[in-house]
């Protein structure tokens, strides 16, 4: 050992706290016995801030020697030195310290069980399995989630039994947890279960099996999926067509087209949104007709879907379906039209660049910008003015990719009769993009003429893109 590092020895011992602090630090990377062992001994200091300092200098060390003093640390009084040291020992897949960690698992606070579960994770081995799985049945209903978790992480195949008798668990964190383990672990076995869980009296426990429907992804789960969805009830099968449209599956597409005609909106409109996901060919017929459904929430999901799609043969119907009462039914025939980037929507979208709804103009705003279509540029720059900043910051990006050389007496005809600042001052801007600098310092005059002075600079404007 070298004299600094006596030194920062020393401090450890005698210096005040800010320096005994940076000394520790300092030692993060010593492979010195005399030193592990001063910082080791720390661990018993009075001081919180250096007992958290030195666990966390202890955790980066790679001498196997800190193992049994990161083990003592798990009884330290303050949550952070057990957080740390907990997080330390799993990352060294440390089996000795299995035990302590369950047991710290045991006795601490929620704050501490999640460093703990993570470390168990980490180490990983069958002991830990089977601890944690025997936890599924402790009377503390926050052990029994945290056991959950920590199962699905490992991927823990021997857990899947006792997990799926877990999503009869009192606690609907448990069962959540339950459920998100199991498909995690990803085991058909698991699917039917699930299933069930669709049912849950609890709308987040449901959500939740929901969401990890789309987990399942082998050929067998479709299948399984499918057959469920010719006996479920409505709210069932709106979750499992979501989840066959989230996994993209193709096989399911018939099925899909079939639901567009069932008696229940949920069902139907769930279809289309799940069509919308796959956006397949061979469902736009089936599509353009469901238009014409008498549900606005149907319309409005078949019309983002025939969007996804791009099929042109969609177009007249969607123009027909923008003059819906329903503001989310003209929001989606807008968006549709949008994406088509068809000069045969462009008259509708000029028409919704006024609609009242903020949202519908924003969205034909942005697609009349996707379409560039010259005819948009007056009505672009009046919804500069528009009483919404998201509409007005549509416009302006909009304009920058439509205007050309050809907008130039559009645009200095606006310049020249509006007065709302902020619409100018992005007028101004396109000019200058469009004359490139030489024409800088002449626009410059824009910012603070009138009269004769502003009809003199858009003149000296003009002479310039002449030349």
């Amino acid at each position: 050992m070298d004299a600094s590092e006596k030194r920062i020895i020393e401090l450890l011992q005698t210096g005040e706290i800010d320096a005994r602090l940076r000394a520790i630090h300092t030692l993060r990377n010593t492979h010195s016995p005399e030193a592990i062992q001063t910082l080791i001994a720390l661990l018993d200091d009075k001081n919180p801030n250096i007992r958290a300092a030195v666990t966390f200098t202890l955790g980066k060390m790679s001498d196997d020697a800190v193992i049994p003093a990161l083990i003592h640390a798990l009884q330290d009084a303050l949550p952070k030195v057990r957080c740390t040291a907990a997080i330390a020992l799993g990352q060294r897949h440390a089996k000795e310290a299995i035990t302590p960690l369950l047991e710290t698992l045991l006795s601490s606070d929620a704050t501490v069980r999640s460093s703990v579960a993570e470390a168990l994770v980490l180490i990983g081995t069958p002991e830990v399995e089977q601890s944690l799985i025997r936890l599924l049945e402790h009377t503390d209903r926050d052990l029994r989630r945290w056991a959950s978790y920590a199962l699905g992480q490992m991927r823990a195949i021997s857990a899947i039994d006792p997990l799926m008798k877990t999503l009869d668990d009192s606690s609907i964190e448990v069962r959540e947890s339950a459920v998100m383990s199991l498909a995690e672990i990803g085991d058909e076995r698991a699917l039917q279960p699930i299933l069930k869980i669709l049912q849950d009296p609890n709308p987040e426990v449901r959500n939740m099996a929901a969401e990890m429907l789309r987990e399942f992804k082998g050929p067998n789960a479709t299948r399984i999926l499918l057959e469920s969805l010719k006996s479920s009830g409505s709210q069932e099968r709106r979750s499992i067509l979501l989840a066959l449209g989230q996994m993209r599956c193709l096989e399911a597409v018939p099925a899909m087209i079939a639901c567009l005609k069932e008696q229940d909106a949920v069902v139907r409109s769930s279809a289309a949104y799940a069509l919308g996901m796959i956006a397949p060919a061979e469902a736009v017929e089936a599509l353009i007709e469901s238009l014409n459904d008498s549900d606005a929430n149907v319309q409005e999901n078949v019309a983002y879907a025939l969007g996804n799609i791009r099929d042109e043969r969609a177009i007249p119907s969607l123009i027909a379906l923008a003059d819906s009462p329903y503001d989310a039914v003209r929001l989606g025939a807008v968006y549709a039209l949008g994406s088509f980037r068809s000069d045969q929507a462009v008259s509708l979208l000029l028409h919704a660049v006024c609609d009242p709804n903020a949202a519908i103009r924003k969205s034909a705003v942005y697609a009349l910008g996707q379409i560039r279509s010259p005819r948009a540029v007056p009505y672009l720059l009046e919804a500069l003015k528009d009483q919404n900043g998201y509409v007005r910051q549509k416009a302006a990006d909009s304009l920058e990719k439509i205007v050309s050389r050809d907008s130039l007496d559009t645009l200095l005809h606006f310049l020249h009769h509006e007065a709302d600042e902020e619409a100018r001052t992005v007028v101004l801007y396109l000019l200058r993009e469009l004359g490139g600098k030489d024409l800088s310092s002449v626009l410059q005059m824009f910012g603070n003429a009138s009269g004769e002075d502003v009809k003199s600079a858009i003149r000296s404007v003009m002479d310039k893109f002449q030349e």
